[in-house]
C-alpha cells in the first residue's frame, strides 16, 4: 500500500509540474500575441496614410497621459475595433485594470502595489519605445522628432513595444527590462516595427545603459547597431 501511495504520489507531482510549465507557455503565448496585435495595428496606422510614429504616452513617472491625442493607446485601439483610452476616460468607462483578458495587459502580471497599480489609472502591461521620440534624445540626434516610418532603421530589428517593468506603465528601453518577472522563465516579449513580436531571455536584450543597443535590436537609433 505504500508503495502505491508513493506512486501516486509520484505522478501527481509530475502531473502538476506539466500543468504549470503548459500554463506558463500559454501565458508567454498569449502575452506575445497582444504585443503582435499592436504591431498589426501600427502597419494598418500607416497603411491609413499616417507616416510619422506614435508617441509613448507617459507622464516621465510611470502613468499614462490618457489624453494625449498621438499616444499609441489612443490612436491605435481604432484598427483593432477597440475604444481609444481617452474615449474610455470621457465616457466614465473602467480602464484597463490587472487580469483583465484584454490586449492591453499580460495575463501574468498579478496588478499589486509592488506593480505600482493604482485603483482608477490606466494599468497596461506595454510600452512603445523611448527612443521613438525626439524629447528622449541628445540635442545634437540625427532625428529632430517623433520618427517617421521611413526613418527606421531596420523595421525587423527595430523595437516598437515591449513588456515594461514591474508590469506597471512606464517607459521601454533596454535598461527598463532588467525587472522581476512573474513568469518562471525570465523571458520577455518585444514586437518589432515590421510587426513579428518574439521572446527574448532576459540577458539577450538587458543593458544597464539606457542609450544603448543590445541582444541585436535596435532601440537608440543614434547608437551603433
Amino acid at each position: 500500500m505504500l508503495v502505491v501511495i508513493a506512486i501516486i504520489a509520484l505522478l501527481a507531482a509530475l502531473l502538476l509540474g506539466a500543468v504549470g510549465a503548459a500554463l506558463d507557455t500559454a501565458k508567454l503565448t498569449s502575452c506575445k500575441s497582444n504585443l503582435s496585435q499592436w504591431g498589426k495595428a501600427l502597419h494598418l496606422y500607416f497603411a491609413d496614410g499616417n507616416e510619422k510614429m506614435t508617441t509613448e504616452g507617459n507622464d516621465g513617472g510611470g502613468l499614462a497621459v490618457v489624453d494625449e491625442a498621438t499616444a499609441w493607446f489612443n490612436v491605435l485601439p481604432r484598427f483593432l475595433d477597440l475604444e481609444s483610452m481617452s474615449d474610455l476616460d470621457e465616457a466614465g468607462k473602467p480602464l484597463p485594470r490587472p487580469k483583465d483578458r484584454s490586449v492591453f495587459t499580460c495575463p501574468v502580471v498579478r496588478g499589486n502595489a509592488a506593480d505600482g497599480y493604482a485603483e482608477g489609472t490606466a494599468f497596461m502591461s506595454y510600452a512603445q519605445n523611448l527612443w521613438i521620440e525626439h524629447d528622449n534624445r541628445p540635442g545634437d540626434s540625427e532625428y529632430p522628432d517623433v520618427l517617421s516610418f521611413s526613418e527606421i532603421p531596420d523595421p525587423s530589428h527595430f523595437a516598437f513595444m515591449s513588456e515594461t517593468a514591474k508590469g506597471n506603465f512606464s517607459l521601454c528601453a533596454p535598461k527598463h527590462l532588467g525587472y522581476r518577472h512573474q513568469r518562471k522563465k525570465q523571458t520577455v516579449n518585444i514586437v518589432f516595427v515590421d510587426s513579428h513580436a518574439q521572446s527574448f531571455r532576459r540577458e539577450q536584450i538587458y543593458s544597464p545603459d539606457t542609450a544603448l543597443n543590445a541582444g541585436g535590436i535596435i532601440w537608440n537609433p543614434d547608437a551603433p547597431y
